[in-house]
């Protein structure tokens, strides 16, 4: 072949994805066999890995390209990321991405059907953009879910994707809030489709093609988390029918010792009182009457399935702290809750929004409350641009720049240490202005972590 001459290939199945399975379809040089093109990364280990399971984990090709095996299992681990041996994300719901972003990479829901496991990734708010990282929910522990539209909850869930009145109210209008609540055992998720610091804080229903995106979204998550519950309550019928069957063999087998009989638990073979085993199997027979009771079986309370298509109201509120930073700007933080569930959005605003962090958390999972003080950059600033402005207004004896400097001292003294409330949880915490005189609905903050969490507000020393 000549310089430039490119070798003509074929394609050839190179394996299967390490983390979802799928099969990875490459192209080989037809003369030399070599490599040329692979829809993702191979590994040094010979393993492969999709785009799509890089994408979703916010990660780049050239973040893992060349690592060993061991070496991405790390990389997983310190990320908070679940490692492929241990989960396959055989159904998957996308995000809707605002365009240019590559937000649409990321994940609502991942299901493994095989260990009957669910993700719920949740996203943080970084510096640099959005954090990811992984929460593993088994299915067992899953006992509910809503929808929550513009603060409405749902009554049908079928009318999501139908369009459909529900509870008298038409899916039309301007939606401004919609979101998705899985209940389990432990604690709640919240799944953020459209409100405030989203791609999409509003969205026309009738009209606008990427409401009608987020909503066949939001369908295809429903319908995973009702094949989970349709799941449970077929097990738990296998499970009563099983039960009724052992009570059955018990109460023939009580009939069959009254005549002296015995009966084979494995074959069903009847018996004479006075054989031991089974001459089929082996099997050591019943005994006869006195001791029946020691082959009774466990009685299965039947279990009440939650209702999938009306899930139980959530309590919601909603709180809007505020201070100042640098005599003009405003920290806002905005609190809202559904059950259980706490939503914390927070930033600066001068003329516009910055220094955005968000968290999401179960009031359960808090530890501790804590009150403390610390220094305010911003009037450490001011303190020194008032001596700056004292030294001059003295150097050159011009008094009203002497008054204007000794009253920024003054005042930047007096509120040189800010107040905070610091929440502890279990996988992090959030810093909030203790500023009672300009936020006196905090106290209601304070009296719905005292109703779920009582032991973590016994820690606040008020």
């Amino acid at each position: 072949m000549g310089l430039f001459d490119i070798e003509e290939t074929r394609e050839c199945q190179l394996g299967k994805c390490w983390s979802c399975r799928k099969i990875m379809i490459g192209k080989v040089g037809i003369k030399s066999g070599e490599l040329k093109s692979v829809p993702g990364v191979n590994l040094r280990d010979g393993i492969f890995m999709c785009e799509e399971c890089i994408q979703s984990k916010g990660l780049f090709v050239s973040d893992i390209e060349g690592k060993t095996k061991s070496e991405l299992l790390d990389i997983f681990k310190e990320k908070g990321f679940v490692s492929p041996e241990d989960f396959t994300p055989i159904r998957r719901v996308h995000r809707v991405g605002a365009p240019l972003t590559t937000r649409s990479n990321y994940m609502y829901l991942e299901s493994d059907e095989e260990r009957k496991l669910l993700n719920v990734p949740i996203y943080e708010q970084g510096i640099f953009g959005e954090k990811v990282r992984d929460c593993v929910i088994p299915w067992a522990d899953i006992i509910d879910f809503n929808v929550v539209d513009n603060g409405t909850q749902i009554s049908n869930l079928d009318t999501i994707a139908s369009g459909k009145k529900y509870q008298n109210r038409p899916f039309e209008g301007i939606c401004t809030s919609l979101l998705l609540q899985i209940v389990t055992t432990k604690n709640s998720f919240c799944i953020n489709f459209i409100g405030k610091g989203l791609d999409y804080d509003k969205l026309d229903r009738t009209n606008d093609d990427k409401y009608h995106r987020i909503s066949n979204a939001l369908s295809d998550c429903l319908d995973i988390l009702k094949g989970i519950l349709a799941d449970k309550l077929e097990e738990k019928i296998i499970e009563i029918k099983e039960a009724e069957e052992k009570v059955k063999i018990m109460n023939k087998n009580k009939e069959m010792t009254k005549v002296g009989m015995k009966q084979c638990p494995n074959c069903k073979t009847k018996y004479g009182a006075s054989v031991k085993f089974c001459s089929s199997c082996g099997a050591l027979l019943e005994e006869i009457e006195g001791d029946i009771a020691a082959y009774e079986v466990e009685t299965v309370e039947p279990v009440t399935t939650p209702s999938i298509s009306s899930p139980s109201n959530a309590e919601m509120h909603e709180w809007v702290l505020k201070t100042t930073f640098g005599r003009t700007g405003t920290k806002v933080t905005e609190i809202k809750t559904s059950g259980s569930q706490i939503s914390i959005d927070q930033y600066k605003r001068f003329i516009i929004k910055w220094a955005r962090k968000k968290a999401n958390f179960d009031v359960r999972d808090i530890v501790r409350l804590e009150r403390t003080k610390k220094l305010s950059g911003n009037s450490v600033i001011e303190i020194i641009f008032g001596a700056a402005l004292l030294l001059a207004g003295v150097t050159a004896g011009y008094m009203p720049l002497i008054i204007i400097s000794v009253l920024v001292l003054v005042i930047n003294a007096v509120t040189l240490h800010e107040n905070l409330i610091i929440i502890h949880y279990q996988h992090g915490r959030v810093k909030m202005p203790d500023d009672r005189i300009h936020n006196s609905d905090i106290e209601d903050f304070f009296t719905f972590i005292r109703k779920y969490n009582p032991s973590a507000v016994k820690t606040f020393v008020e």
